[in-house]
């Protein structure tokens, strides 16, 4: 158990640093920020030039803003994982040391959530400073940050369960990159126009609603932890990444 721990810190940590030493992270991270800055700016006018009918905190989501950041930085944080690797060899390299593809999956997987949650911290923190610079004027109550802290996280981690697929299955960046932008955004916009989508057939129309986005995002920020929202997203992040790890053995025995 010991040494499966040490395996999967180094990896982890190799892959995090990995990150930081390409200029690509570093335009993630200002591309996102940049965009959260431009939220608080329009919350900023929305307080000063009107009463507010939601909550700061769901008025974020309620936007682009986040869905941006969520399906651009996602497919850019998760590219490289495998792809990189297979395309310069190193991936050969890796499964012949005495680690499984299960510790080099999660370490992979780890690494894109811990860079991605990096990303969403001054949205965390911003929450919390405007909650108590206004006196709670801004309506977000503890239990909201920790319930959008929570939303995010079950999120983000379902989406680089994604990325991590389409990085397994080529050697192109770039592909990978694609792959994973498109499913996520058909994913999106599937959950976004659940309710204008016509179906007679009653129990896809209950799919279609159960696997919106759009509509458990309101329950996480307002401090609702809703355990089918939880199910959903852990049991649809775990079955990508078993995808991910029958091609990852499946590719070290050709």
């Amino acid at each position: 158990m010991k040494n499966w721990i040490q395996a999967f810190l180094v990896l982890t940590s190799r892959e995090l640093g990995s990150q930081f030493v390409s200029l690509r992270g570093y335009v993630v991270l200002a591309a996102s920020q940049f965009i959260i800055g431009a939220c608080f700016s329009y919350l900023i006018e929305q307080v000063n030039t009107e009463q507010l009918e939601l909550p700061a905190s769901e008025l974020f989501f309620a936007t682009w803003y986040y869905w941006l950041i969520l399906l651009l930085s996602t497919p850019m944080i998760t590219m490289r994982l495998f792809a990189t690797e297979k395309a310069l060899g190193t991936y050969e390299t890796l499964v012949t040391a005495p680690v499984s593809d299960l510790e080099i999956l999660l370490a992979k997987f780890s690494s894109a959530i811990i860079f991605y949650l990096i990303i969403w911290t001054p949205l965390i923190i911003g929450l919390a400073s405007f909650n108590r610079l206004t006196g709670n004027s801004l309506n977000i109550h503890p239990g909201a940050i920790i319930g959008t802290f929570l939303g995010v996280l079950l999120i983000g981690a379902m989406y680089m369960s994604i990325g991590c697929l389409a990085s397994s299955v080529t050697k192109s960046q770039n592909v990978a990159a694609i792959l994973a932008f498109v499913f996520g955004t058909v994913l999106f916009l599937i959950g976004t126009y659940s309710s204008s989508l016509a179906t007679s057939v009653s129990w896809l129309a209950s799919v279609i609603s159960y696997i919106s986005m759009v509509q458990h995002m309101p329950d996480f920020v307002r401090g609702v932890i809703d355990s089918r929202h939880i199910v959903f997203y852990l049991s649809t992040t775990i079955f990508f990444l078993f995808v991910t790890l029958k091609i990852l053995e499946s590719s070290r025995w050709r």
